[in-house]
């Protein structure tokens, strides 16, 4: 049997083309899972969310009294295998609040909630997104956040605001935004 030697310049080359294959190789395991990849070397490539479609944006009054409220839901066309498909984020704004709508101690909270149904037969609370806190007899200040969806969101989403206030915010707004 003979052996097939190669030359160190094409032991090189060959080296070389296996280690760019590798390399894309990860690359592509970090852009296809950023949640378990250590996607932080391509944080500046990956775009933030800016954009928001007036179609998929739902705002509703806060409650009048103690009690709650739910925006519209939001359909996300969720995909084969109930798969949520889209690059996309929600934005929730919550409004500024005087110590008249929210006094001391008494809180507004908002909840992400998810369900199969366009009607929210049976939600399901996805996460509690924020938390104001009337404080120092001023209220509480605007807040927003940003929530990225898992995959395995149910295709409505809404959101629901809760407060244990008696006093009348219903002149304030809060608002659930798909962002992409």
């Amino acid at each position: 049997m003979t052996a097939h030697a190669f030359t160190p310049r094409a032991q090189a080359i060959a080296t070389t083309l296996g280690l760019i294959a590798l390399a894309l190789i990860a690359l592509a395991f970090i852009v296809l899972d950023p949640v378990n990849g250590s996607g932080a070397a391509l944080a500046m490539a990956i775009p933030a969310f800016t954009r928001a479609d007036a179609a998929l944006t739902r705002s509703v009054a806060l409650p009048a009294s103690a009690g709650s409220v739910y925006t519209e839901g939001i359909n996300l066309q969720s995909g084969p295998n109930d798969h949520h498909l889209a690059p996309m984020e929600l934005l929730i704004e919550a409004p500024a609040l005087a110590t008249g709508l929210l006094p001391d101690t008494k809180t507004a909270v908002y909840v992400l909630q998810h369900d199969d149904d366009p009607e929210f037969s049976s939600p399901v609370d996805l996460q509690t997104v924020l938390t104001q806190t009337g404080a120092g007899g001023e209220g509480a200040d605007a807040a927003s956040k940003r929530v990225r969806l898992p995959h395995d969101v149910k295709q409505h989403v809404r959101l629901k605001i809760t407060t244990d206030a008696s006093a009348d915010a219903s002149g304030a707004t809060a608002t659930l935004k798909a962002m992409f």
